[in-house]
This record gives C-alpha cells, sequence and structure tokens, in this order.
C-alpha cells in the first residue's frame, strides 16, 4: 500500500498549523523543503506494495507541483526584499531634499492672514484667454479669475484671496484648476506647480510626501527641479 507524499505534506502542514502552544523551535522542525521531499518520496517508492506500485504520472505531477510551490515562494520572498530595498532607498533619498527648494506639479495655494502663496502655471502655447477657477476644500467655486492674451510658457498667478464677491476667504487651503484657448478657440495644454522649501518629510500610503515652507505639500514623485538655496555671507569687508 502506498502512501500519498502530497497528502502526507498537507496533513503535516495541516496540524503544524492548528498547534498554537508550539514554540518556534518547535515550528521550524516540521518546515519541509524540496530535499525533504524527495526523501519521503524515495521511502514511498521503496516500502511501495509491489502489487500496487506507485503511478509514474502521479509522481511526476506530484514533483512538478512542489517544485513550482517552492520556485514562487523564493520568487516572493525575492520580490518582498526588492520591495523593501527601493523604500529604504526613497526613505533615505528624500532625505536629501530637507532644506531644498523644490519645483513639483501641484495645484494648491495657501492663504494665511490675508497672504496668498502664488501658483505657478506653464501655458504649451500662447493663448488668447486664460481661465482658473479656485476651489475650496469641500469642492466649492470661491473665485475665478480670467487673464487675457498670454504667451506660452511659465507664469505665476497671484490671487488676491478675494471670494467672486470681494470678500476675503478664510485662511487655508485652496485648489486652483486652468484651462486656455488660443485664437481659435481650440484648447492650449497647461500645467500647475507648486515651489518652495521642502521643511519636512513623511511617509504616506501614497508615496514619500514633502511639506514646503507655505504648508502645502507635494509628493515626492512629482518633483521636477530641485536647487540648493543660496546662502547670504554676514562678513562684512574690512
Amino acid at each position: 500500500m502506498s502512501v500519498d507524499v502530497t497528502s502526507y505534506l498537507n496533513a503535516t502542514s495541516s496540524s503544524s498549523s492548528s498547534s498554537s502552544s508550539s514554540s518556534s523551535s518547535s515550528s521550524s522542525g516540521t518546515d519541509i523543503d524540496y530535499n525533504d521531499y524527495l526523501t519521503l518520496l524515495a521511502t514511498e517508492l521503496q516500502y511501495q506494495d509491489p502489487t500496487e506500485p506507485m503511478d509514474n504520472t502521479e509522481m511526476i505531477n506530484q514533483l512538478t507541483e512542489y517544485s513550482q510551490l517552492e520556485q514562487l515562494t523564493a520568487m516572493t520572498e525575492s520580490l518582498d526584499e526588492v520591495s523593501e530595498n527601493i523604500e529604504d532607498m526613497m526613505n533615505t533619498t528624500s532625505l536629501n531634499y530637507l532644506g531644498k527648494e523644490v519645483q513639483a506639479v501641484g495645484s494648491s495655494v495657501v492663504v494665511d492672514d490675508g497672504e496668498v502663496t502664488p501658483l505657478g502655471y506653464v501655458l504649451g502655447d500662447d493663448a488668447q484667454s486664460v481661465t482658473f477657477n479656485i476651489y475650496d476644500s469641500s469642492g466649492s467655486i470661491v473665485d475665478t479669475v480670467k487673464l487675457g492674451e498670454t504667451e506660452e510658457g511659465e507664469h505665476l498667478l497671484q490671487w488676491d484671496g478675494e471670494d467672486s464677491d470681494g470678500n476675503d476667504v478664510e485662511d487655508g487651503t485652496y485648489y486652483v484648476s486652468v484651462t486656455a484657448v488660443d485664437s481659435d478657440d481650440n484648447s492650449v495644454t497647461t500645467s500647475t506647480t507648486a515651489s518652495g522649501t521642502v521643511v519636512a518629510v513623511t511617509q504616506s500610503s501614497s508615496g514619500v510626501i514633502l511639506t514646503l515652507d507655505d504648508g502645502r505639500q507635494v509628493n515626492m514623485l512629482n518633483v521636477a527641479t530641485t536647487t540648493t538655496p543660496s546662502s547670504t555671507s554676514d562678513d562684512s569687508e574690512s
């Protein structure tokens, strides 16, 4: 009478997982690798019933299944290690941004005691008109700014911090969308950027977040340029 090695392995695994009171050293003793599997298989062949020999096809299938399982396990462990290395690398790299001036993809402005941070925007072509809609944190439009002819390239929007009725808005973070059309009323490609000095670095589910000196936050992956602020010498001429 032959012993089904696969069934034995499954039984061993179930027995091991159901023993919650087992010690770590005892648990590790039930782990079976590929060599253990071959030993079990050889033992099965040695003591099999000659009148009921193990089917060659079944044996090959068992070998193939266990080999594939071992390869998948090794691959998963390798991917986990690579993922950890990448995360460690990103965390280390992110610290290099502290104190640096960055320009990143972003669409927010901060109002603080009536002062509004400027927002950079880029036009892919000359525009006949440019429209900015400013939204509060709830997604409601608080103001709309319209500009006339504007050349392609980089520009700055300096919002006055007032709503459409001319009232000062509350302090906080606001979001800006920009659209532009050319003289033929065709859409012009636009994008917005946020610039500032990085004062904090945090890890989140969406990646590494850089906090700028004006309170805005940008994802490290969206950083386009980085510069080191020039230091001002306090030395006086003799």
